[in-house]
């Protein structure tokens, strides 16, 4: 009878390569592959040179198997679906990337999420279509503010979100920097929000006469209109939300490439406990955004 010897597991995902030693039994011996989540098994030969029987359906039944092997096995699957999520926002931002490429690819997320919501914005307020089916100045000023406003804040706070996003992924995946985007996006994007719309309601202000070509009246107008733009009474609202199709990938990617995540609140099938907290993240934005709009009014006021 085989006496117990060295089981070697080895997985192999995404450059994240680990082996593991156990002196179990497992037949007459057997190492097991996991490539990319899907356990292989390698047939060895036993002393005598004959095929070990063992069948692939043996391998995959984790119960079946000696607990550090099953153990590999479930951590190896996490590894794999994780890293597969997180790849596929590295195809398209990356530090190791041209900074045009990396650009454009902003630019293109940003234009997704933007125009869809322009369009939603022209249907929800009344008598807005026909004003634009007129075109004329109505026309010409909306495009404007879309063009020199809109495109210009969502782009920027994009870029920000997706540059932290591959510089948490650039490392070693132990999940911190995963961790510190989380800390360090949301309040980011609060204080780029406000500061991009004062400094292009400023310069609106110079360039086209907005605002009564006031300065002063330009900034004092920012953040009554940012407190309002979470629900979508205003065209800033479309801005907001915009960075929802940048800001729901980049969090549940990081959510989902660390273990810091991984506890009760977060176990749902694939996915989707990653997107319910990217979008409960996104809220906590708006919210926030909201709050110390509200704060800076009360502070004009007094």
């Amino acid at each position: 009878m085989a006496g117990p010897i060295a089981t070697e597991a080895h997985v192999d995902v995404d450059g994240l390569e680990e082996s593991l030693t156990s002196g179990n039994q497992f037949g007459t011996g057997g190492r097991i592959a996991v490539r990319l989540g899907m356990p292989r098994l390698v047939q060895p030969l036993d002393p005598r040179g004959v095929e070990n029987p063992t069948g692939f359906e043996e391998a995959a039944g984790a119960t079946s198997l000696p607990f550090p092997t099953a153990a590999v096995f479930g951590r190896a699957f996490r590894v794999s679906s994780k890293s597969v999520r997180v790849t596929r926002m590295r195809k398209h931002f990356a530090l190791d990337m041209p900074a045009g490429r990396f650009a454009r690819n902003t630019l293109v997320a940003s234009l997704l999420g933007l125009s869809p919501l322009l369009v939603l914005y022209i249907a929800l307020t009344p008598g807005f279509t026909a004003q634009l089916a007129g075109g004329g100045p109505a026309l010409w000023r909306f495009l404007r503010q879309a063009l020199t406003n809109g495109l210009p804040v969502v782009f920027a706070v994009n870029y920000v979100g997706f540059f932290l996003f591959a510089w948490a992924v650039d490392a070693k995946p132990d999940g911190m920097r995963q961790a510190l985007v989380l800390l360090i996006d949301l309040p980011l994007r609060v204080l780029l929000f406000i500061i991009l719309h004062a400094v292009i309601y400023v310069v609106s202000a110079d360039w086209f006469g907005s605002f009564g070509g006031s300065r002063l009246t330009a900034l004092r107008a920012v953040a009554p209109t940012l407190a309002r733009s979470a629900l979508f009474e205003n065209i800033s609202g479309v801005y907001l939300y915009a960075t929802l199709a940048s800001a729901v990938p980049l969090y549940a990617a990081t959510i989902a490439g660390t273990d810091r995540f991984e506890g009760p609140p977060f176990r749902f099938p694939g996915q989707a406990g990653a997107i319910l907290a990217a979008l409960a993240l996104f809220c906590l934005f708006a919210a926030l955004l909201t709050a110390t709009a509200k704060l800076i009014v009360r502070f004009q006021s007094g």
